[in-house]
């Protein structure tokens, strides 16, 4: 029998317990890791534990709200040991033009998208400099990379995630750290439905502009987070792995 990628190790997922998230960790738990579960939502958590364990995985879930530091610090030390982070709480929208954004809808949006990624990284890589390292990986976007019109907040957001892995990959290179991100483009969720809807959209018409002619599907982004917190990417660090269908190739 093939060993699993993750055996033995021990992993925490930010907005584990839906979409992407619950993806990520059912794959983590399904190549052996310990997966804790972090997210606001306890109902949706308690279900997502109690599907990975009755499938065989190992998996607990603890309420967090990310943009809260003492809770995120406390969190993040609850585990036995820390071998992999994966940051993929977030929010999308405003969807409206620039002007039309208002001053709470930023301070929400980027207090999860980018003041949780970093607390949350803060307190982790504090834990791995400890135990001699550890794999991170944020779930940045397209919108990281590249400019949204209609949807300034969250493109700003998932830029300074990128900004984020970067310096830390370079940071932290000495201890044992290594850091990267994902990058999604459409991907089926709730997330990107409620996107098309907002903007007079089907998912037809995001799918048409993809060269693979398709948006992803959760797991595909989650395969990705799985190899980036195996030992299998042991060389790769501070890098952007798209899971876009080609958005970003044209």
């Amino acid at each position: 029998m093939e060993s699993r990628l993750l055996a033995g190790k021990y992993a925490l997922v930010t907005g584990g317990a839906a979409g992407i998230g619950l993806a990520i960790s059912r794959s983590l738990a399904r190549e052996g890791a310990q997966v804790l579960i972090v997210d606001v939502n306890a109902d949706q958590g308690s279900d997502a534990v109690a599907g990975i364990n009755a499938n065989g995985g190992q998996a607990t879930f603890q309420h967090c709200d990310v943009t809260d530091a003492k809770q995120v610090r406390r969190v993040v030390n609850q585990p036995e040991r820390l071998d992999c982070v994966v940051n993929n709480a977030g929010l999308a929208g405003p969807y409206c033009n620039i002007t039309e954004v208002e001053e709470h809808q930023l301070d929400a949006l980027m207090a999860v998208n980018v003041k949780g990624v970093f607390f949350v990284t803060q307190a982790a890589v504090e834990r791995m400099r400890a135990s001699g390292g550890g794999a991170i990986v944020n779930v940045a976007s397209v919108g990281g990379v590249a400019g949204t019109a209609g949807l300034i907040p969250y493109t700003m957001s998932k830029h300074a995630v990128i900004g984020l892995t970067r310096g830390v990959a370079v940071e932290q290179s000495g201890h044992g750290i290594r850091i990267n991100a994902v990058c999604p483009g459409p991907t089926r969720t709730a997330m990107i439905e409620d996107y098309a809807t907002q903007n007079g959209l089907t998912i037809a018409d995001l799918e048409s502009n993809l060269p693979l002619g398709r948006i992803s599907k959760p797991q595909e982004v989650a395969d990705a987070v799985v190899w980036l917190c195996s030992d299998k990417s042991s060389a790769t660090t501070g890098s952007l792995l798209m899971v876009d269908g080609g958005y970003t190739a044209q």
